[in-house]
């Protein structure tokens, strides 16, 4: 036990705030977190253009619906493990230069680019795996986070 959360509490028993949080259905989030979830909120989409050269961008996974509080998730996500993944030199440059970064949608033809290339392992990718507990399938990519430092921007698969 340990904590107002289901049986168990978190990981080794320590309850919610005592020992860190875990993974699990929404149905079953403590009372203080569920209220740091976005909801309600409809954002129109926009045309924001090409990302700049060596920009990092989030790529959306153009075939997945998700709502505004579960792709903001997802992106948070996939800067995480983009920062993760870094050379530690090219983290350090990426933070001199105020961490920019752009999320797009991915056309699908740059979609099946992206998916071949984290299948081949390409270490300036991150993907973000859902466990399925909300808006989308089990397993399901829903972003994929590319370091374009090297490539300085260029269009991949349309």
């Amino acid at each position: 036990g340990g904590g107002a959360g289901p049986p168990g509490g978190g990981p080794r028993g320590g309850g919610w705030f005592g020992g860190g949080l875990e993974a699990g259905p929404v149905d079953r989030v403590h009372p203080r977190i569920g209220r740091l979830q976005i909801g309600g909120t409809e954002v129109p989409a926009d045309c924001p253009g090409d990302p700049a050269p060596g920009t990092p961008v989030l790529w959306l996974d153009p075939d997945l619906e998700m709502s505004v509080g579960k792709t903001a998730a997802q992106v948070g996500h996939a800067v995480m493990l983009l920062v993760a993944a870094m050379d530690p030199s090219r983290l350090r440059r990426w933070c001199a230069e105020g961490l920019p970064c752009a999320v797009r949608v991915a056309t699908p033809g740059r979609w099946a680019v992206l998916c071949a290339r984290a299948a081949a392992g390409d270490r300036e990718l991150a993907a973000v795996v859902d466990a399925g507990y909300t808006e989308v399938a089990p397993g399901s990519m829903t972003v994929i986070a590319e370091d374009r430092e090297h490539r300085g921007g260029a269009a991949e698969g349309g």
